[in-house]
């Protein structure tokens, strides 16, 4: 049996509606929802069938080809430590330390055929946060778009972690 704990996992979304106030940077309305959900270790135990389909290793990028492209490009991943299922693939959209609200955007839910290799279609947007269906993470339908001339940095997160970053151009 393998288990993997992960505690609470609080997602902080932040609605914004009217204008910006150009002097303070502020919202005129804005709304704050925290979605906060705490896992029972008896649900975060992985048997039975759901097992046969995880690794024990973290997930790695080699590499992501084509390193370039635009909305509808195929994106071909190769690594290791891809599930069968649920693999989230990351775009870095904002720095690290920037105050500005969804610096990720999330293409949720892709698959694996053999652990090693990820196959997608660059959307024209991308989601608010990663969505894990056997947590019931819940994501606001709304859409992120990625600017053309811009180099987003990409990783992938699963159930087993999350990968080193690798370069994307969207053009």
């Amino acid at each position: 049996m393998q288990k993997i704990i992960l505690g609470i996992i609080s997602i902080v979304i932040i609605l914004t509606s009217g204008c910006i106030d150009s002097k303070s940077g502020q919202a005129q309305e804005q709304r704050q929802i925290q979605v906060t959900e705490q896992i029972p270790p008896d649900k975060i135990s992985q048997t039975g069938e759901d097992s046969k389909n995880l690794t024990s290793s973290q997930p790695v990028i080699i590499s992501i080809d084509p390193n370039v492209g635009t909305t509808g490009t195929k994106i071909v991943i190769k690594g290791k430590g891809f599930t069968a299922r649920d693999n989230n693939i990351v775009f870095r959209l904002k720095p690290v330390d920037s105050s500005e609200n969804f610096k990720l955007g999330f293409e949720n839910g892709i698959e694996s055929s053999d652990g090693e290799t990820i196959e997608f279609t660059l959307p024209s947007t991308l989601g608010a946060c990663a969505h894990i269906p056997e947590y019931n993470t819940r994501c606001p339908e709304i859409g992120l778009l990625l600017n053309p001339g811009t180099i987003y940095p990409v990783f992938i997160v699963n159930i087993n972690g999350t990968s080193n970053t690798v370069n994307f151009t969207m053009t």
